[in-house]
Formats: C-alpha cells, sequence, structure tokens
C-alpha cells in the first residue's frame, strides 16, 4: 500500500515566459510559496510515488527545475533542463550525452523520487486525439498497485484533460478495483489567491463520494440491491441494516416483506439529522419509487406476486418473473378453492400445489391453463439451464412475458373477484 499524486501539468500563463504564477498554497493547516501545485502536495501528502500527465508542450523543465530544488541531493543537469524547455522540437543527441526525449522524461522521473511517472497526453482536439487519451489514462490506472490510496489533483493543464482524469477515478475503482482507494480530489483555487491573501488547496472528496452514492442509489433502483448503499450509509446502522434486508428480500423473491422494510427505511431517511438536504432528496426520489410499485403493507400474497413478476420484467429479470409467474398462477387455483397454499413448506401445502396444477386443465381455468403450460415450459428451461430453447425462442419469451403478466392479472379478478 502506497499514496499516490496524480497531477495535471499545464503550458503556463505565458509561452514567452514558461512559467506558472507563485502563489502560497495552504492545505490543512500546512502552507507552501512555489508555482507548482503538485510539489506543494508532494510536500503536505508525502506520496511515495507521483504520476504527472500533459502533452509535450507541458513545462517539464519546471518540473525538472522545482524537484531539483526540492530535494537537495538531486543536482540539476542545464542540458536536460534546455532540451525539457523544446520537448517537441528537440535534437535526439546533444554533445555529451544522450539527450532523447525518453532519456529526458526518464531524467525528470528520476527527480522526482520513488518509482514515479510521466504519461504524455494529447491536447483532444479531435476523436483520435481524445481516444489516445483514454488509453493514456487506463495505462497510468494500470500502474497502481493493491491498497494505493490515490490522491488527484486537476489544477493545472486544459480544462478537457480535468475530465479525462475524472474518467479515470472510474475507471480505478470500478474496474482495477484491488481495493485501491480515492482519498482526495484537490484543486488549487488560484481565482481567490487576491480575496485571502493565500491559495487554498481545496479537496473535492464531497463531489466524489456524491457520486459515489448516485451509482449506488441508480444499482437499488435498477436491481434492487441495495448493498452498495448499505455500505455507504454505516454511520446509520439501522438504516444500512434495512437496506440489507431489503436486498437480500428481493434476491430471494421474498416481496411480502419488501413493503414492510421500505417503511422503515423512509422513516430513517427522514429522521437522520446527519444526512445532507442534498442526501435525503436523492433517497427520497429512489425510495418513492419502490413505494409506487409495491405500495404500503399489501396482505394479499397473490396481488404481491404479481406486481414483483412485473418489477422482475421491467428490470428484464426475465428468468425470476416466470418462476414467480408460475407459482401465482398455482395460488390463484388454491384461493378460488379456499385450499390453504402459502410458502409454507409441509406436505399439505404441496399436496394442494399439485391439486391445483391438475384443477387448471377445467374449463374454468382455461386462460390460466394455456399461460401456464406455456409459462412453466420456460420457467423448467430457466432452472434447469437447458439447451432446449433457440435464440429465436429466447425472444420470444422476452416478448411474451408481458402478455402473460396481464393474462394472469385479469384472470385473477375474473375467478376471484372486481375487487381485485
Amino acid at each position: 500500500m502506497g499514496k499516490v499524486l496524480i497531477s495535471l501539468v499545464g503550458v503556463g500563463s505565458s509561452q514567452k515566459a514558461r512559467e506558472y504564477k507563485k502563489a502560497l498554497y495552504r492545505y490543512d493547516g500546512q502552507e507552501m510559496e512555489t508555482s507548482f501545485i503538485a510539489l506543494a502536495l508532494t510536500k503536505f501528502l508525502q506520496p511515495e510515488r507521483i504520476f504527472l500527465l500533459g502533452t509535450k508542450e507541458a513545462m517539464w523543465e519546471e518540473v525538472y527545475k522545482q524537484f531539483c530544488d526540492f530535494y537537495p541531493d538531486v543536482k540539476i543537469d542545464e542540458d536536460i533542463y534546455l532540451g525539457l524547455m523544446d520537448m517537441k522540437n528537440a535534437s535526439l543527441t546533444r554533445e555529451g550525452g544522450n539527450y532523447s526525449e525518453d532519456n529526458l522524461i526518464r531524467t525528470v522521473e528520476k527527480s522526482m523520487g520513488g518509482d514515479s511517472r510521466i504519461f504524455f497526453l494529447e491536447k483532444g482536439i479531435d476523436g483520435a486525439e481524445r481516444e489516445k487519451n483514454f488509453e493514456t489514462l487506463l495505462e497510468m490506472a494500470d500502474q497502481l498497485k493493491d491498497n494505493d490510496e490515490v490522491y488527484l489533483d486537476f489544477t493545472h493543464s486544459f480544462r478537457s484533460h480535468g475530465f479525462f482524469l475524472q474518467t479515470s477515478i472510474s475507471y480505478i475503482t470500478d474496474i482495477i478495483s484491488q481495493n485501491i482507494t480515492i482519498k482526495g480530489i484537490f484543486y488549487g483555487m488560484f481565482e481567490e489567491s487576491g480575496e485571502l491573501g493565500y491559495t487554498p488547496i481545496i479537496n473535492m472528496m464531497d463531489t466524489y463520494e456524491m457520486m459515489q452514492l448516485i451509482k449506488a442509489a441508480h444499482e437499488f433502483k435498477e436491481t434492487g440491491k441495495g448493498y452498495l448503499l448499505a455500505d455507504m450509509m454505516l454511520a446509520n446502522k439501522k438504516m444500512a441494516n434495512q437496506l440489507v434486508y431489503f436486498s437480500n428480500s428481493m434476491g430471494l423473491n421474498y416481496p411480502f416483506e419488501i413493503p414492510r422494510i421500505i417503511e422503515k427505511i423512509r422513516l430513517e431517511i427522514e429522521e437522520d439529522v446527519s444526512l445532507t438536504k442534498s442526501k435525503k432528496i436523492l433517497l427520497e426520489k429512489v425510495i418513492s419509487e419502490f413505494e409506487k410499485r409495491f405500495g404500503k403493507k399489501n396482505n394479499d400474497e397473490i396481488d404481491m406476486n404479481i406486481k414483483f413478476a412485473e418489477w422482475m420484467m421491467d428490470k428484464k429479470q426475465y428468468g425470476y418473473a416466470y418462476i414467480i409467474l408460475k407459482e401465482t398462477i398455482l395460488s390463484i387455483v388454491c384461493a378460488d378453492m379456499r385450499w390453504e397454499c402459502s410458502s409454507k413448506q409441509d406436505k399439505a401445502i404441496e399436496d394442494n400445489r399439485k391439486k391445483a396444477g391438475d384443477l387448471l386443465k377445467e374449463k374454468k381455468y382455461n386462460k390460466l391453463y394455456k399461460v401456464y403450460k406455456a409459462v412453466n415450459t420456460i420457467r423448467i428451461t430457466t432452472s434447469h439451464f437447458t439447451k432446449e430453447r433457440s435464440l429465436d425462442r429466447h425472444l420470444n419469451d422476452v416478448q411474451n412475458i408481458s402478455h402473460y403478466i396481464q393474462t394472469v392479472k385479469m384472470e385473477y379478478k375474473n375467478i376471484l373477484g372486481e375487487g381485485k
């Protein structure tokens, strides 16, 4: 595990002067006057490695000079410095040594300490350049190690490069993972220097945390899995536990518990004084989606199962929808015959469901029986992972599920009364 600082390098405020303006950077009670914010962050954070990104025209000579001045045991090489000033057009060799582009950059990396690296970006003017930048950012992210703590700085370079660097955050946290954590997202607010007398370095981790919360809330809303959201709500153990209970109920196909759990989550959101207004708005929006779908406490098990099958269909979890629909049809017949047919596991209930399957062949249940035959065939294929159904049949199964659910819903009303 190590600290890694990832920072952007620009071309400076003046092409003639080739320099940044000096600023008195201040962060977390520490301050440093320098023209190069990455150096200030190096002093404040003490990272083991530094990754710098910029175009070939960026002020690499300033990077080199600043780090040589910062570390007393690193001596500046004037030829390296001059070569870096004109990186794009520099001669590949100079008298007295190898001053190729690669050698120039390797020398700068050594001055930065540790296993620090420099990555070249294109300006990003067209799609081809932007694609190359994406490839570079992915290459950079792959240099991270297990349990690294990453600090990002967006202060310098082209504004578009900041957007690319933000993209790398998602790649780091969602794809390569390896328990890598984002610990800081920094911006040197130079525009406030005149009023404050110093340049504050602001940590925008709250923005990153909101992005993560939105991602977790979206997963919860679309899949019913609130585990990521629960991890972010650990400060409120009651809410975190309810989110886990909800997710387990959805995963195990226990729809009857859902309205009760939703009520508890809603109450925790309303009473949690630690939640900011924006977070409450976000969470309430997601919970309201489930409230609209499943309503309040519902004692009608069949109605709840139909709603659950519809939700599974809408979320494209078609296999679950077919399994639920098959069992719901048997429950409708059991309810019509006044037979106990709940989810409890005992032989009497198993016998009732078998009898319900036989009764489906009667004329009264003709429409339900047609749906049952089709649904059960698909359900068997889904449950037993058989190879019997072709791709064409798969497409038909997806297209027909809505019709099957609507038929079951209408027959439930017709058989058990209009009040349903």
